[in-house]
């Protein structure tokens, strides 16, 4: 099964600067030009994943189908924080702290956006997208 879709990568990336930004220049006094450096170049981590419902991991209700779909993830090294979309959906943005977040990247098994607060042990939620 082609999990990829028709995401357009670059209107992600777009997005996930925009959110990053957004949140440092709520939450931290960081001059505005720093963060836009910091974001200019992201990272990015995408694969496959596969969820055991139509809802790919946001919750609500959705149909009981064995679903795949593709998982992006933007890294701001600068700024250490990653951005996840699954099924070309803002996800969550979480603060990495140790390995957890990079393994769960390798394993191709990051959680849903629903899942998210629960799953992650040591790494820090900084904002949940919409359901």
């Amino acid at each position: 099964m082609d999990y990829r879709g028709s995401y357009d990568f670059e209107k992600m990336h777009d997005k996930a600067k925009e959110i990053i930004v957004d949140y440092f220049k709520e939450n931290y006094p960081y001059p505005e030009e720093e963060i836009e450096y910091f974001t200019e170049k992201l990272s990015l981590y995408s694969f496959p994943q596969t969820w055991s419902s139509t809802a790919c991991g946001f919750g609500g209700i959705a149909g009981q189908a064995i679903t795949g779909a593709q998982t992006v993830a933007f890294f701001s090294d600068g700024l250490g924080v990653f951005v996840v979309f699954i099924a070309g959906r803002f996800a969550y943005m979480v603060e990495p702290q140790g390995s957890e977040v990079i393994e769960l990247i390798m394993q191709h098994r990051l959680p849903g956006r629903f899942d998210a607060s629960r799953k992650f042990k040591e790494s820090k939620i900084l904002k949940l997208g919409g359901n």
